[in-house]
């Protein structure tokens, strides 16, 4: 279960012990996945309910993170926003970029 739906449940997301942990290490995943991404973009978000209920409307698969970064962008199933607060501007960039993908 993905970290952002467990916020949402209100339960504790549970980890793979090492016995069926995947090959790799978990820092090799975590700099694979964002290799183009600046760290400090890391921060991870926690959207309100119904802006979330919202989004996977439009994607029902979810996304792999959402995280803060300075504009909203989709890179390989990460959705960057600049703070769960839009601005108008920031909304209609969202909007925008879910409906031409």
């Amino acid at each position: 279960m993905r970290a952002l739906h467990a916020d949402v449940l209100g339960i504790t997301p549970l980890k793979l012990n090492s016995h069926f942990a995947p090959e790799t290490s978990e820092s090799e995943m975590t700099s694979a996945d964002h290799s183009d991404m600046p760290s400090e973009q890391h921060e991870l978000l926690t959207l309100p309910y119904q802006l979330h209920a919202d989004l996977l409307l439009l994607q029902p698969a979810g996304f792999a993170e959402i995280i803060k970064g300075d504009s909203v962008k989709l890179q390989n199933n990460v959705l960057t926003l600049p703070s769960v607060n839009l601005r108008v501007e920031h909304k209609r960039a969202l909007w925008k970029l879910l409906h031409d993908k």
